[in-house]
């Protein structure tokens, strides 16, 4: 009674590997030890990448939300199309001018 050699896809491997399946759990999905499994990554240049939990926390801010939702607005843009194009004009001197 001969062991039956075990076919490893690279291209699935990488992919576990990549979505973070562990070692132990590489090597009881394809039935090897954890010494055969580790070779196998080996070969393929593959590493288990350790997972560290961030430290930090994405937290929402009320205030900073109602801001961006009712930006306020400048006097130059509620005028009329006009107005604001003189107020443009009149603060910014055209240096092409000959």
């Amino acid at each position: 009674m001969s062991k039956e050699t075990v076919k490893i896809d690279p291209v699935v491997l990488a992919k576990q590997v990549e979505e973070g399946m562990k070692k132990d759990a590489l090597a009881a999905h394809y039935g090897l030890n954890i010494s055969q499994m580790g070779a196998a990554l080996k070969a393929q240049g593959l590493k288990i990448r350790k997972f560290h939990a961030p430290a930090f926390v994405f937290v929402t801010d009320d205030v900073a939300t109602e801001e961006i939702d009712n930006p306020v607005t400048s006097p130059v843009t509620d005028a009329p199309a006009e107005v604001a194009e003189e107020a443009v004009t009149a603060e910014t001197p055209n240096i092409w001018k000959d």
